[in-house]
C-alpha cells in the first residue's frame, strides 16, 4: 500500500510538470543592433491593402532569453522605447547609411544657389528627426 502511494505521487508530479521547464534551447531570431520595424496594431476591420508595419526603424537594444524571447528597442536617436516586443511583432530590415530615405515634405528652405539647404520631414519618423540637408542631395 505504501509502495502504491509513493508511485502514485511520483506519477502525479510527473504529469503536472510545466512544459516550459524542459531544457530546450531558446531560439532568438534577432541579434543586438539589428534594424527592425514594428507591426502596427491590428484592428478588426483593417484594410488588407494597407501596410501592416511601421515606416520608422528601430534598433534592438537588449534581448531577454524568456520563453518566448522578448526584445527591448531603441529609436535611431538612441532613445529607448517603452515595453518589450515579441519576435512575431518585429521584422528585420536591411538599411544601410548609403540607402536613400524618403522625404515626406520640405518644411523650410534657406540660402541660394549652391549653398541652398532644405529643412525636411522624413517619412515614418517623428518631428525630432527633422533635419537640414543640402538641396543638391535631393533626388527626384
Amino acid at each position: 500500500m505504501d509502495l502504491h502511494l509513493r508511485t502514485s505521487q511520483k506519477l502525479t508530479s510527473l504529469s503536472y510538470i510545466n512544459r516550459y521547464t524542459k531544457y530546450s534551447p531558446i531560439r532568438v531570431r534577432f541579434a543586438a543592433n539589428d534594424v527592425v520595424r514594428v507591426s502596427k496594431a491590428r484592428k478588426v476591420f483593417r484594410k488588407g491593402y494597407l501596410p501592416g508595419w511601421t515606416e520608422e526603424k528601430f534598433i534592438i537594444y537588449k534581448r531577454y532569453p524568456t520563453n518566448p524571447p522578448t526584445y527591448v528597442l531603441q529609436d535611431l536617436s538612441g532613445k529607448e522605447i517603452a515595453g518589450r516586443f515579441y519576435t512575431e511583432e518585429l521584422q528585420k530590415i536591411d538599411k544601410s547609411d548609403n540607402d536613400l530615405w524618403a522625404i515626406e515634405k520640405i518644411i523650410r528652405t534657406k540660402g541660394r544657389g549652391t549653398s541652398r539647404q532644405l529643412f525636411v520631414k522624413w517619412v515614418g519618423f517623428d518631428d525630432s528627426f527633422n533635419s537640414w540637408i543640402k538641396a543638391e542631395w535631393l533626388k527626384t
